[in-house]
């Protein structure tokens, strides 16, 4: 008859079901019986292959009355990796110096985490020049002649005037002053807003009109 091989208990140093960190992590495995003991090695690599997540700050509407813009911030992307600790991750974009010329610009930003995995996003940001606008009227002096005016303030989104009114057009009526001022607010489609005046001169009272004296 053959000989019964002992019982043997297998054991494993780390513990079986320890969460490995990145990198190599070596195994003893020991196998007890009552003859003995004996063991062996074995290596287990953990390696991350995921990638880190990324979410771009909101896109920036910006109006200038220059040819460019500097921010001092666009905002802060949201990262995450399930690795690497948030505020050790790497996260940088293509625009050091925040400063942009009027029109739309596509900013990339990049998180890579400690295993070189990374990935991107864009933010746009949107630099609009504030409108110039002008007062045109049809008179400049207000008489007895001509005792209206029409300003115009061009062909915007809307409008605040001095006198509160909010059309493109208002009238100027002659008064007892010797020059009123109309200033307009106007707003452009973009949301960009831009202010401009323009004096008007009164003249009043109408001339007295002559007597003529018979003799």
């Amino acid at each position: 008859t053959s000989a019964s091989i002992p019982a043997t208990t297998i054991t494993y140093s780390p513990s079986s079901g320890v969460n490995l960190p990145l990198g190599a992590t070596t195994f003893t495995a020991t196998a007890t019986n009552i003859n003995g003991s004996t063991s062996c090695t074995f290596t287990v690599t953990v390696v991350d292959t995921v990638k880190p997540t990324i979410t771009c700050p909101n896109t920036v509407d910006i109006c200038t009355t220059t040819g460019s813009y500097t921010f001092s911030s666009i905002g802060t992307p949201v990262v995450l990796d399930n690795c690497t600790a948030t505020n050790s991750l790497s996260v940088v974009n293509n625009a050091p110096n925040y400063t942009f010329n009027v029109g739309t610009h596509s900013v990339l930003w990049t998180v890579t985490d400690a295993s070189n995995n990374s990935k991107s996003c864009a933010q746009t940001i949107n630099v609009y020049a504030n409108p110039i606008p002008s007062i045109s009227t049809n008179f400049s002096t207000i008489n007895c002649t001509n005792p209206v005016a029409t300003l115009d303030a061009g062909n915007y989104s809307s409008y605040s005037w001095s006198t509160s009114a909010t059309s493109q057009t208002i009238s100027a009526v002659r008064n007892n002053v010797a020059s009123t001022t109309y200033t307009v607010t106007v707003t452009d489609a973009n949301g960009c807003t831009k202010s401009t005046s323009v004096t008007l001169t009164n003249i009043y009272p109408n001339p007295v009109q002559p007597t003529v004296i018979n003799h």
